[in-house]
């Protein structure tokens, strides 16, 4: 133990930084006078319904008390709430007098994934590379504002179906592929967000297991069959159940085609003010604008898929850069996308510049960019000054962003395919220097 620690000194303490800001902005962010997010709200909600009635309860309005809507997340994100909420309720329990800390527990197992997904990268990195870079590719993504904003002070729970996402990927690099996927699958039962990213996984797990259908198909169905044990609690027919989810929450809640995030849409869809974004649903040239979307994604996806089985063997690094692409196309193109959906680009990407020593600055300008889209949509009161905030949320620079979040998918994108040479975007050496 004594060995490890020394070898791996400066890394732990990187993930000790890093778990001391999350946990300090968690805590300072519980004093009166800060705002507390809609979203937060609702999860406080539902693992307090949960644990004073039933976990299917939280998906009728019945016994709502925060003035939140019912859940319209998969089982996994209650299950998880209802854990936090049991554990406020023992310290509580020990310590009635103390003030309420559920929103902080709440945070918690986003700051714990963040930090999972933080060792991982640097697992992956140092077993292919020299330990500097597996310590810079994590700290790109552990003391990165946008992982450390949206998990401990927004308390969004990006990082919870992320981090399972990628143990999937270190599993299927491991060649470990019914694990992989059982974990992806338990990825989507947190959050369904990743679900545009399955194709694309699955022809890669295909490739790898040289096209063996019949046990890839296994490992699905029992999958499946292990998530619809976990959702026997919630009805007697969790197959009926799943599917009806499915079908009435997986094109998400919020029906504008683009919700203040800046991408493709919000470079033709500018507007002072949210009412004025037009629905998914308008009609621009005899197709719905989502149709218009979804045509798009196809095509920037298909060449993901041609590109994947052309190859006679794929890296691990070819595997990071087709996801991250993907996940950024489903960012930038998508209908209806969240500001905050653009979390499993970055470490993709994190992971990527540690192996591969490119795309830095892509990567510095899109958590720039991406910081500055979450902060304009949500912030706690008197957070950062106010002149800051007035001049990030003008319309122009909502634009200006936007336009460099095109270019930069643009880029990656050429690159990634290897339509043609670009210059490398790098201060760091090669890999081959």
């Amino acid at each position: 133990m004594k060995a490890f620690i020394k070898n791996h000194i400066y890394f732990i303490s990187i993930v000790l930084v890093a778990l001391c800001i999350r946990i300090f902005l968690a805590l300072y962010l519980l004093q009166p006078g800060f705002s507390v997010n809609d979203d937060l709200l609702r999860y406080q909600d539902w693992g307090k319904i949960a644990y004073d009635h039933q976990v299917s309860d939280t998906y009728s309005s019945k016994y709502l008390t925060y003035g939140t809507n019912p859940n319209n997340q998969p089982p996994g994100t209650v299950y998880i709430d209802l854990s936090m909420y049991s554990l406020s309720q023992i310290v509580h329990f020990f310590s009635p007098q103390q003030p309420d800390i559920y929103p902080f527990f709440l945070k918690l197992p986003n700051i714990l994934a963040d930090l999972l997904i933080g060792i991982m990268i640097y697992y992956l990195i140092n077993k292919k590379n020299k330990k500097k870079y597996a310590l810079f590719g994590s700290c790109l993504f552990l003391l990165n504002p946008v992982v450390i904003y949206n998990s401990a002070v927004w308390g969004q729970t990006d990082a919870l179906n992320n981090v399972l996402f990628f143990a999937s990927l270190v599993l299927l690099f491991s060649n470990k592929y019914f694990f992989s996927i059982l974990l992806f699958f338990f990825s989507l039962y947190i959050k369904l967000s990743l679900l545009p990213l399955f194709p694309l996984y699955l022809l890669i797990l295909l490739k790898k297991t040289q096209f063996n259908l019949l046990r890839s198909c296994i490992y699905v169905i029992v999958s499946m069959a292990i998530l619809l044990l976990f959702t026997l609690p919630l009805s007697s027919t969790p197959h009926i159940w799943l599917t009806q989810f499915f079908i009435h929450n997986s094109s998400g809640e919020l029906q504008h085609i683009v919700n203040y995030s800046f991408n493709f849409w919000s470079v033709l869809f500018n507007p002072d003010s949210f009412s004025l974004i037009p629905l998914s649903s308008d009609i621009y040239f005899g197709l719905s604008l989502a149709t218009w979307a979804y045509i798009l994604f196809t095509l920037t996806y298909i060449p993901l898929l041609i590109y994947t089985l052309k190859q006679k063997r794929l890296s691990d690094s070819q595997v990071l850069a087709l996801l991250f692409i993907a996940a950024f196309a489903t960012f930038l193109l998508l209908p209806r996308m969240h500001q905050r959906y653009i979390y499993p680009v970055i470490p993709l990407i994190a992971t990527y510049i540690g192996i591969e020593r490119k795309n830095i600055i892509p990567y510095i300008l899109l958590s720039i960019v991406n910081f500055i889209n979450l902060y304009v949509v949500w912030h706690p009161s008197d957070f950062l000054p106010v002149f800051f905030t007035n001049i990030i949320a003008h319309s122009k620079i909502r634009l200006g962003m936007s336009v460099l979040t095109v270019l930069l998918f643009i880029v990656m994108y050429i690159r990634t395919l290897q339509i043609k040479p670009l210059k490398r975007w790098s201060y760091l050496p090669s890999r081959n220097s």
